[in-house]
């Protein structure tokens, strides 16, 4: 929690609502800004905190020690010619850690501040709006001081951006349940609107730190839309806190958000507009609070679980390494004998027969085509994303909760949107999930979108309405597509560039080898790439046995996959899924809907196992080779 002495030199924060008429009467011209760089040291957690490590995130520091960060505040002014230019309004420098800088300006304006570190290699941006003579606007540079969360720039307590008071909305937060469990906590509010220019874009409505456990983010809406709150904190892997939530803002709404427990699921409160009859007649109602708390018991629970486990790995692991340094190296030699070799063979052994039997992806129902008979397929009604070593009566309580309240979601909206009136609550209600991806009555997304579009008019068709019917439309023949492309089916050909710009076709490839795996990625896809290191093993271990692997990138950019491939340096066949007619032909073939995707197909081309994880290939490819 924030208290005194963090935030002194903060001489004030964003009021919580200001009048820019009011504003407007003053006769000053000046702005004042100013900010402080807080790590989690700051909240009384360094002992818990594991330091940063990585010298590529190392900062130049100053005489006391703090990161050494300069300031420079900017406006873009358009010229005659319509070009765009950045006039700078302020600069200053974080000094001891902290900032204090100031400027002149005649109107509201909305500006940018670039906060440059590490000597001018890096730099952290954000917008906000400015008014003359208005109050102090408070930053601060977030550094948790580890690897995997870099540092963010963020205001402080408040977010203003509101100039015209009739487009306004206010989304307000009350963390002080969580405690000291949303240290450094920071809020971001975003979605899709109109840009400065009145084009299609997403929009990012405000990003504050929680200061003494509220937070405010006052924001210009053009029309009732569908927008994602999401906060995030924590100072240590241990109560690292993330909970989301969509919310209905249209002008002079007003919508509180708190959390409920350590869930995920935010609960986003509003007594009044289209917030109220689309989120919080359900959302609030007892039966999801109830649903919601059992979720939220149980995910703690497990992050508790999750916690002492790591702890007592870590604790045995230490022990260990305390024996191992105590036992000299002539001891540790003569306990290595004959027999206790002998045994560690046999126990492996037994562990092969157990593990040995292949790992089989199922059909659907699908009877195999002429051409792969030969495929063994097991119980189709068993779906193809459990064959694993987890079945999904095995799946943690709180994940089985969650699914309950996207059930208990769904049937909510799609209650509403089957009995409103309203043509933009019937809208809202379907970007809100109604007939989405995650519902069981997705097939009247296409219609339900079809009728909307008679009934909003041709702006808001084009820009809400068409784009997304075409986008559920694609998924659901995906969807199908995926149901089909499944063991005992022949693979679909395709033929694509490598990055040398040969190309490859797939059954060339078949004829050429006895085991091919075709696996799906990208350069953003992690799951993907984490799995590298595992395939190329393999690889190194049954190429010369008749086992490829087609490696299928999905990137957008040509650039984009050559970077990622140079990176990763991949040994196998590696093509391209990039600039096609019909953008990502392949992939469609296949039904790709989520990337990590595999399917491992044999000599003739017939698909034998799809979405097998490494070890179960692993498993898999020891048994075709009898190794």
């Amino acid at each position: 929690m924030f208290t005194m002495k963090h935030f002194l030199g903060f001489v004030g924060v964003a009021s919580c609502a200001f009048l820019l008429n009011a504003v407007e009467e003053d006769s000053t011209s000046s702005f004042r800004i100013t900010g402080q760089y807080l790590t989690p040291s700051d909240f009384g957690s360094s002992s818990d905190v594991s330091p940063v490590t990585d010298d590529s995130v190392s900062t130049a520091e100053d005489q006391t020690g703090w990161p050494v960060a300069s300031v420079v505040v900017t406006h873009e002014v358009i010229d005659e010619a319509g070009q765009s230019h950045a006039i700078e309004l302020a600069t200053g420098s974080f000094l001891n850690g902290s900032l204090d800088l100031s400027g002149e300006i005649e109107e509201a304006t909305t500006v940018t501040i670039t906060v440059t570190r590490d000597g001018g290699e890096s730099s952290l941006t954000m917008r906000t709006l400015v008014v003359p003579g208005g109050d102090e606007i408070a930053i601060a540079i977030v550094d948790r001081q580890v690897d995997y969360r870099p540092p963010r720039l963020v205001l402080v307590g408040t977010s203003n951006r509101v100039r015209d008071n009739a487009k306004k909305f206010t989304i307000r937060g009350d963390f002080h349940s969580l405690d000291d469990e949303l240290s450094l906590g920071i809020v971001t509010v975003s979605g899709p609107g109109l840009n400065d220019q009145g084009n299609p874009s997403r929009i990012n409505h405000g990003t504050v730190l929680v200061k003494d456990g509220v937070f405010i983010i006052e924001s210009e809406i053009h029309e009732p839309s569908v927008l994602y709150v999401a906060v995030s904190g924590g100072h240590n892997a241990f109560n690292e806190y993330f909970g989301s939530v969509y919310v209905v803002a249209e002008a002079a709404g007003e919508i509180v958000i708190s959390p409920q427990g350590w869930s995920r699921e935010l609960v986003a409160a509003a007594d009044r507009g289209r917030h109220q009859r689309l989120v919080s007649s359900w959302q609030l109602s007892e039966q999801y609070q109830a649903l919601l708390e059992r979720y939220a018991t149980s995910y703690k629970d497990f992050r508790d679980d999750w916690e002492a486990s790591w702890r007592a790995r870590q604790a045995a692991t230490q022990e260990i390494e305390t024996d191992r340094d105590a036992t000299t190296e002539e001891s540790a030699t003569s306990s290595r004998n004959d027999d206790d070799d002998s045994t560690y063979e046999t126990t492996n052994q037994e562990d092969k027969l157990i593990d040995i039997e292949p790992v089989l992806a199922f059909s659907n129902g699908i009877p195999p085509v002429d051409e792969c008979e030969h495929v063994i397929l097991a119980d189709a009604d068993v779906e193809p994303e459990l064959a694993s070593t987890q079945t999904a009566s095995e799946n943690p309580e709180y994940h089985r909760l969650f699914l309950e309240l996207v059930d208990m979601r769904s049937e909510a909206l799609e209650k509403i949107a089957s009995s409103t009136q309203d043509p933009m609550d019937l809208l809202l209600t379907m970007e809100l999930g109604a007939f989405g991806f995650n519902s069981k009555n997705i097939k009247h997304s296409v219609p339900t979108y079809e009728k909307i579009a008679t009934m909003l008019d041709e702006d808001i068709v084009a820009r809400r309405v068409t784009p997304a019917k075409e986008e559920i439309a694609d998924f659901i023949k995906a969807d199908e597509i995926d149901k089909s492309v499944v063991p005992g089916q022949l693979a679909p050909e395709f033929t694509l560039p490598t990055l040398a710009g040969a190309q490859v076709a797939l059954q060339d490839v078949v004829a050429e080898n006895e085991v091919v795996l075709v696996d799906f990625w990208a350069s953003w896809c992690g799951p993907c790439i984490a799995a590298f290191p595992h395939l190329k093993e393999m690889y190194a271990e049954y190429a010369q046995n008749g086992f490829e692997i087609i490696s299928v990138s999905l990137d957008s950019t040509q650039e984009e996959w050559v970077e990622a491939s140079e990176e990763h340096s991949l040994p196998w066949i590696d093509v391209g899924n990039i600039d096609e007619p019909g953008e990502g032909v392949v992939g469609k073939a296949y039904g790709v809907i989520t990337i990590p995707k595999s399917f491992l197909l044999d000599k003739s081309g017939c698909i034998n196992h799809r979405n097998l994880s490494t070890n179960e290939l692993e498993r898999v490819l020891k048994l075709e080779f009898d190794l």
